[in-house]
């Protein structure tokens, strides 16, 4: 019995035994797994993601350096003209930074120890480095309750003043050990007036134009060097490579540019009107060699009002709420070639007799009937000014620019065709340049849709009246006219290039699709000289003797009485095998008694007088030159003053009575626009100024002064504030020195750094 009872009781410990053995290897093959898991799982991260969670960690290690290591910082890519002429470059200057928790703790080590004292050495060299008053600097700093300084804000980084010259801002590091810079990138353009638009600028979150554009490409990665730690816990420097940011090389041709922008200034001065544009393209590749339009602001400070180059905004300035001086910011740095539309009034006739040739139901034979207005329904169209222009074949109608022919034409092509040709020649659709913001005019409101073509919209339509465009649609279909009949994507930007000189994009030329053919483009090329040559041409003011020059002119009115005029003007040269396409527009002129061929016709020769004097364009081949001279034959080569002393070079042009201006505040000219080139001849008097771009490190310290504003005193006090400023006045036009005789116009322009003893012209005429 006993015995009967241990077992009985011993069996359930040997149950036991066996579950804590099971539990026991059960546990022992969980941890197995679990340690080979986690064996497996480094294995698989240091083999597969090793490399990218080195890079995070190493990313993390900079994040937390930064008040160690500021990031060495890449210059921003410079801009440059075709020519390589310098649109927009970087140079560094400096954040002065003071580590003030640094500079207590140790004014109050020396105060204990009775050394050096450092807090008045360090505040008096910021003070006369850099200007700052004592009492702000000394307010950086304040006595605790044991009488030891401390900071007011417990920040070691605190900016004391930004975008300081290296001259001033690494004597001031190297000196005192409390003291640090960082490095940045200042914008320099070296005419802020030059195609402000197209180029634009950063603010904040606000990009515009080429800056905007390609501002990642342009802005580069910024580098460090910090400290890390190896196996043995030895600390080793790392650095991650700066990459400056890359350069753009554009199609603009600053020579051209800078005439555009004359001309466009000029303009809007004297056209009372909301816009003034001109646009220069090659025609057979769609580059963009100048974009230039009024009114115009500066570069160098686009906020300001008083750089303005419409008066009528400063004077306003002041009364303007903040949100119509918001408005008035954006609508004058916005690209009026891309953002803004006008009606094309008659340029567009071209258009749509090109597509009722190229659909064979128009010849250059036939022959209409003008009796000075047309009756479309219950609506009276007629010719301008009422004229009745008799029997009229297809070329009269382009040269006296007929209403009632070009409505019978379009009566012929009808709804669907006219809509599908428009379509072609990319009305309603964006071109792709490389601008940002670029605008398609495609709503109903700008642009009939099909459905919305009725017998009158056709007839307006004809004419160019009824919807809009913009200057860059306008210009890339009376391109695809002249070129044998390809529509081209316009561009600005020709090359990307890296900081050592590599390629690492390129623009070239791009068919978008070809809408006429070689026969009909060859034909229209040739009769639009008409406009300019024939006895009728409503652009005969652009006739110049020896050069073949095809135009079409276009007045778009708004209502019965005229309430709204924009001016358009179309011109080419040469005929034969076109070099430059040019378009001007007036948009919503004030004296509605202006058209095109009376207001643009002769700025436009004056233009191209300028152009071919420029780029000394020989004399043209065509039909109409036999008798005729080249205006550019004979004339002095354009000098290269590169190397030379800017006084001695502004001598030069004044015994010429060329205009100049003068930019970098330097003594030697490192180049100059127009720039000496085979062929290429010196300006002449009253045409564009020579600008001298001097090299800002040939400044001479206390032998510079600045140019004062003379324009609107008389000679007598002009030539007294001159002189004042250490300047010799060299009077040219008008009548000469006597005293009442007003200034004008100065060159060089006010503000401008010179050499002190520099001759400087003053442009007078009678008060």
């Amino acid at each position: 019995m006993p015995k009967e009872k241990i077992r009985r009781k011993s069996l359930p410990n040997s149950t036991s035994a066996r579950r804590r053995n099971r539990r026991a290897v059960f546990i022992g093959v969980v941890f197995c797994l679990l340690f080979g898991l986690l064996l497996y799982e480094i294995w698989y991260i240091q083999t597969v993601h090793g490399e990218d969670y080195s890079r995070r960690a190493s990313a993390w290690i900079i994040d937390r350096v930064d008040h160690l290591s500021p990031p060495i910082v890449p210059n921003r890519g410079w801009i440059a003209d075709r020519n390589m002429q310098p649109l927009a470059f970087s140079h560094p200057v400096y954040n002065v930074v003071l580590d003030r928790t640094m500079l207590a703790y140790r004014e109050n080590l020396a105060i204990q120890r009775n050394t050096r004292l450092w807090m008045d050495d360090t505040l008096d060299a910021l003070h006369e480095a850099l200007g700052i008053p004592m009492h702000e600097l000394r307010a950086l700093f304040v006595r605790d309750a044991d009488d030891a300084w401390q900071s007011v804000i417990r920040d070691n980084w605190y900016i004391v003043a930004r975008e300081i010259p290296a001259n001033i801002a690494l004597p001031l590091r190297d000196e005192f050990r409390d003291i640090y810079v960082e490095e940045i990138s200042f914008r320099v353009y070296p005419d802020p007036f030059l195609a402000p638009q197209v180029l634009g600028f950063l603010r904040g979150d606000a990009q515009w134009g080429l800056e905007g554009r390609y501002h990642t490409m342009l802005t580069g990665t910024a580098g460090r060097v910090f400290r890390a730690f190896g196996t043995d816990n030895t600390p080793t420097r790392e650095e991650t490579p700066v990459r400056h940011g890359m350069n753009l090389v554009t199609t603009l041709d600053s020579d051209i540019q800078r005439l555009a922008q004359e001309t466009v200034d000029h303009t809007f001065a004297t056209v009372p009107s909301d816009a003034v544009a001109l646009l220069v393209m090659d025609p057979f590749t769609g580059e963009i060699l100048a974009m230039a339009q009024a009114p115009n602001f500066s570069l160098a400070a686009p906020d300001d009002p008083s750089l303005f180059t419409d008066p009528s905004i400063s004077a306003a300035w002041p009364f303007m709420t903040a949100e119509e001086q918001t408005n008035a910011w954006f609508n004058i740095w916005r690209n009026y070639h891309t953002t803004r539309s006008f009606e094309p009034g008659s340029v567009f006739k071209p258009i749509v007799i090109a597509a009722a040739l190229e659909e064979g139901i128009l010849s250059p034979h036939d022959v209409f009937f003008c009796n000075g207005s047309h009756l479309v329904g219950d609506v009276s169209i007629r010719c301008f000014g009422g004229f009745a222009h008799g029997s009229i074949n297809v070329s009269e109608v382009i040269e006296v620019s007929c209403n009632v022919a070009m409505i019978q034409i379009m009566q012929r092509l009808g709804a669907n065709q006219f809509y599908r040709y428009r379509g072609y020649f990319g009305y309603g659709e964006r071109t792709g340049i490389d601008l940002p913001g670029e605008e398609s005019v495609s709503s109903p409101l700008v642009m009939y849709a099909l459905n919305q073509l009725g017998p009158v919209q056709l007839a307006t339509s004809s004419i160019g009246q009824g919807f809009n465009n913009t200057t860059l649609q306008a210009a890339a279909s009376f391109a695809a006219l002249i070129n044998g009949g390809n529509l081209m994507r316009p561009y600005i930007v020709s090359h990307v290039i890296d900081a050592s000189g590599a390629v690492v994009q390129e623009n070239r030329p791009q068919i978008i699709r070809s809408v006429i053919s070689q026969s009909t483009s060859d034909w229209l090329r040739r009769e639009m000289e008409q406009v300019v040559i024939g006895s009728r041409g409503t652009g005969r003011q652009t006739r110049i003797p020896g050069h073949t020059i095809g135009a079409k002119t276009g007045t778009a009115e708004r209502g019965a009485a005229r309430e709204d005029v924009s001016l358009a003007y179309w011109v080419y040269t040469p005929v034969e095998n076109p070099e430059y396409l040019i378009l001007a527009v007036i948009d919503n002129v004030v004296e509605t008694n202006r058209t095109a061929g009376n207001t643009l016709a002769p700025i436009i020769r004056v233009f191209l007088e300028d152009l071919i004097l420029l780029k000394n364009l020989p004399p043209s081949e065509g039909t109409h030159t036999e008798d005729l001279q080249s205006p550019v034959l004979g004339l002095e080569p354009m000098p290269d003053f590169v190397g030379d002393r800017v006084v001695d070079v502004v001598r030069n042009l004044i015994n010429r009575g060329i205009a100049f201006e003068v930019h970098g505040g330097g003594t030697i000219v490192s180049s100059h626009l127009p720039a000496a080139a085979p062929g290429r001849p010196l300006p002449q008097p009253n045409s564009i100024p020579v600008h001298l771009h001097t090299d800002p490190t040939t400044r001479v310290e206390g032998a510079m002064t600045f140019m004062p504003n003379v324009e609107g005193l008389n000679a007598e006090q002009a030539h007294e504030f001159i002189r004042d400023n250490l300047l010799i006045p060299i009077p040219f036009g008008g009548e000469g020195e006597r005293a009442n005789n007003e200034v004008y116009k100065q060159y060089p322009a006010a503000g401008t750094e010179v050499p002190q003893g520099m001759q400087v012209m003053i442009r007078v005429r009678p008060k």
